[in-house]
């Protein structure tokens, strides 16, 4: 009878442990130690970021108009299977057949130092003229926070392209922010 029970408690707390949501082994200790709920004090740079807006990511060059990414204008990028996009350059991590991915149109308004924040942790490349763009600096996001990722790139003024690839799930918090040093 006792051992019944002990048979019963354990299926039931496995299937407990199961069906709760995955979580990286590095939120655990950020999300514990947080005392007021993810976002609230998010430093001046990243204020918007949980005033996001919806929009579909392109799947292709040509989609990117309907797709657009301004300067501290958060969205929620709808993103595609990976299967579907055809990137306008070769991503870093392509992804697998099993993940999400998209472009996004950047509108930059003057040169400089721009950081992309992510609510995942997605590849992220940005595309000019053709080339990928090298990244200068890579972080985690602020601690008690649903930023998961930041990159910095240079960038001219103009038009590039955000590819979003390796994404675990349809929907990515994204946000471009200028670096000012």
């Amino acid at each position: 009878m006792v051992r019944t029970r002990l048979l019963v408690l354990g299926a039931v707390a496995g299937a407990v442990l199961l069906s709760a949501p995955p979580t990286r082994a590095a939120d655990a200790p950020a999300a514990a130690a947080c005392t007021a709920p993810m976002d609230a004090h998010l430093p001046a740079p990243l204020a918007a970021w949980p005033r996001r807006t919806a929009v579909a990511a392109a799947a292709t060059a040509a989609g990117l108009p309907q797709a657009p990414l301004w300067v501290a204008r958060p969205v929620n990028a709808m993103l595609r299977p990976n299967a579907e996009v055809v990137f306008p350059a070769r991503p870093d991590r392509p992804g697998g057949a099993e993940t999400f991915g998209g472009l996004l149109d950047i509108t930059i308004l003057a040169a400089g130092d721009y950081q992309v924040e992510l609510g995942t942790d997605a590849w992220i490349d940005v595309v000019r003229d053709g080339a990928l763009v090298a990244s200068t600096a890579h972080a985690h996001g602020p601690d008690c926070t649903t930023i998961r990722k930041m990159v910095v790139f240079p960038l001219k003024a103009g038009h590039s392209v955000l590819e979003i690839t390796g994404a675990n799930g349809p929907v990515v918090g994204v946000m471009v922010t200028r670096v000012v040093r």
